[in-house]
């Protein structure tokens, strides 16, 4: 099939991005000032990406869009979500510690599962394997109480999902190592509900079913609760079987000024796991109604605040950020409809063959995913404040790698005069920047002596300054 893009994202695809000049004559600000300390490192960056549906698999349509999504936006995070989570509908055998596989292999050898396995598998040919991983949404089995997990029925929800990742290593030979097991347990219809006590208890059964089917090797990415935050860290930190099982807390957010995300850092530190990090595995500005069927409105406001929003859970010690999500999709959890969150927008849903179109937040998320790499460390950066907020700085020392991503959200453009402390091999730095009417454009290059830099940053944008070998 032939998918339609609009002109830019062709340009992004077949050519990378493209220089422009500066306009001569137009006011630029008398000047911000920085200093970046690259000898003050923060926590490292894991990655960036999307929430990605395997219910809109089907043939070519989606591979142009996950190229785009790797290839162009530089992304390596893929948060793959299946629902319902009601798979088994009877119960396989009374005890929940003997797993009977021919009853699973004959759940997961169904139509139902094929289009999972196979999105699942394309992303692993494309070299993503550690950073691909599954995540259950909706309602379990009415046998287990449907939407509300019934209590005593902890190891059987476990057997079930171990069940579900035994047969995807084993059987179909995918490669992951993280599984996000339940989304959303504080809420209704989301993901199966459980409160704190009842949810720890669950990843507790879980890790003991993995170990027992030689599945010990892969790691959590949870709670995943809808209200982010510190809930339920507490419970998960007292239970050291958890907690050697957890890779990275999982955290949702739609608030502006990294709400969901504050105190977080601080909370883990003063923990007895203070090395572990915690994800945004979903983010974004809230958008009314984009869950019940109906398109919001995706002016420049909202997608360069989608930028501005991970920024602000970078500023608070994210080390990675999935945005919600990358393309428009339908899900069956309630309310059972079309969800219209994607960085592409589904040019026509009722179309048999799906097409796909860029939306302006797909650009303005790359100025960070495309520049900022995996194993870079976010570094101090003096605030320079208002219109240049938020900017951060990041830079990886082997490579000597260094970007620095902001907002301009002045009406004409800023004179940013920085100083970079103790990153001698970074000796010029690239504009790019994404505005209402331009998508990543390259602006110029701007040479760094002893140290120190001026660059004009143009009105009303997401920019970023890399250093060369960070492209």
């Amino acid at each position: 099939m032939v998918v339609r893009w609009i002109s830019i994202l062709g340009l992004v695809l077949a050519a990378g991005i493209r220089p422009v000049q500066a306009q001569e004559g137009v006011p630029v600000d008398a000047g911000k000032k920085v200093v970046v300390y690259a000898g003050r490192e923060g926590q490292v960056i894991d990655g960036f990406g999307v929430n990605v549906n395997h219910r809109s698999w089907a043939g070519d349509e989606l591979k142009p869009v996950l190229r785009a999504m790797i290839d162009s936006a530089g992304m390596t995070l893929f948060r793959v979500v299946f629902d319902n989570a009601d798979w088994e509908t009877v119960n396989d055998n009374g005890d929940p510690l003997v797993m009977e596989r021919a009853v699973y292999d004959s759940i997961y050898a169904s139509p139902r599962f094929q289009p999972l396995w196979d999105m699942f598998a394309w992303l692993n040919a494309r070299g993503l394997g550690r950073s691909v991983f599954f995540n259950f949404m909706g309602p379990g089995p009415q046998w287990m109480g449907g939407g509300h997990l019934t209590e005593g029925f902890e190891s059987e929800w476990a057997e079930s999902i171990a069940s579900f990742l035994l047969y995807a290593r084993d059987t179909k030979g995918l490669k992951f190592s993280l599984v996000a097991p339940n989304n959303e347990p504080d809420i209704q219809n989301e993901g199966i509900h459980m409160e704190a006590g009842q949810y720890v208890r669950c990843l507790h059964a879980l890790a003991l079913e993995l170990e027992r089917c030689g599945l010990g090797d892969l790691r959590f990415v949870a709670p995943d609760r809808a209200g982010g935050g510190t809930a339920c860290l507490p419970e998960m930190l007292a239970d050291t079987l958890i907690m050697g099982h957890l890779a990275h807390f999982g955290l949702h957010s739609y608030s502006d000024n990294g709400g969901g995300s504050d105190g977080v850092e601080d909370f883990l530190r003063r923990s007895a796991f203070p090395d572990r990090t915690f994800w945004l595995t979903e983010f974004n500005v809230w958008l009314p109604n984009a869950d019940n069927g109906q398109r919001g409105t995706y002016d420049w406001p909202y997608c360069r605040g989608t930028a501005k929003y991970l920024l602000e859970h970078l500023a608070q010690g994210a080390s990675g950020g999935i945005v919600w999500e990358g393309y428009d999709s339908y899900y069956f959890h309630p309310p059972a409809t079309w969800s219209f969150w994607g960085l592409f927008a589904v040019n026509n849903e009722l179309a048999p063959a799906k097409t796909y179109t860029a939306r302006k937040n797909f650009y303005t998320v790359a100025q960070v995913s495309r520049f900022v790499r995996p194993g870079a460390h976010r570094v101090e950066v003096t605030a320079c404040g208002e219109p240049l907020s938020p900017l951060l700085a990041f830079y990886q020392r082997e490579r000597g790698e260094l970007s620095l991503v902001g907002l301009n959200t002045a009406g004409t453009p800023v004179s940013l005069c920085g100083r970079i402390d103790s990153a001698p091999r970074v000796t010029a730095l690239e504009l790019y920047y994404t505005s209402s009417t331009e998508n990543l454009v390259q602006a110029g290059r701007v040479e760094v002596t002893n140290g120190a830099f001026t660059a004009t940053i143009p009105a009303d944008c997401v920019f970023s300054l890399v250093s060369p070998q960070a492209e």
